[in-house]
């Protein structure tokens, strides 16, 4: 009997038709000093979270041992209530991810959003965003902000008068936090974007509300 059929025996049928068209990423592997079990399992999406709870713990109680469950999903996206749940559960993991509690997630122009309105947290969440986007790979979910070039920002306001919009608009918008650059330490770099920061997208819901 094949490791995937074994695995598969374990679940109950519900939980098993989530994992219908699954299949190892590569072959599971033992740790047998922290008596830990890694999978890593390409699904067709992001597993709800209740199921995706469900499933290693009936692996963890049938094996008798910690179990990682780590997932690549071929569609990427995820509701917001759901990553909500995904996001409190890698927290509870990660003390540098703290300041992300109980911070719901939105969507903007189909972009994943964070917003607060403490300055003082504003730093924290800009520095682990990275971190977190790393986390919520291993379980499928892929979220981003989004990236503009000056030329695409200046066609979303609707300016055309491009030394204006970088002294008077973009510059101003760097300076106090809102937008900052993909590559801080070469402005003038040839592939240069600009990502509106947390502080940036707390304005943006504000003002959308």
């Amino acid at each position: 009997m094949s490791v995937w059929k074994i695995l598969s025996s374990v679940l109950n049928p519900e939980l098993e038709s989530y994992l219908k068209n699954a299949s190892f990423v590569e072959n599971p592997k033992y740790h047998s000093i922290k008596r830990t079990l890694d999978l890593k399992i390409n699904t067709d999406n992001v597993l709800p979270f209740d199921i995706y709870e469900q499933i290693v713990h009936q692996l963890k109680v049938h094996f008798q041992v910690h179990v990682n469950v780590y997932i690549q999903a071929r569609k990427t996206s995820v509701s917001v209530d759901e990553l909500y749940l995904y996001v409190e559960k890698i927290i509870e993991k990660n003390a540098s991810l703290r300041c992300f509690r109980f911070l719901h997630p939105y969507m903007e122009n189909e972009t994943v959003c964070f917003s607060t309105k403490d300055d003082s947290r504003l730093i924290d969440l800009n520095k682990g965003l990275p971190q977190l986007q790393e986390e919520c790979k291993a379980f499928g979910i892929a979220i981003s902000k989004e990236e503009m070039s000056v030329k695409s920002m200046m066609e979303a306001v609707g300016l055309k008068n491009r030394p204006n919009f970088m002294d008077y608009s973009l510059a101003p918008a760097i300076r106090e936090g809102f937008v900052f650059m993909k590559y801080p330490a070469n402005p003038h770099h040839p592939r240069q974007r600009y990502l509106l920061a947390l502080k940036g997208l707390m304005l943006l819901d504000g003002n959308n509300s």
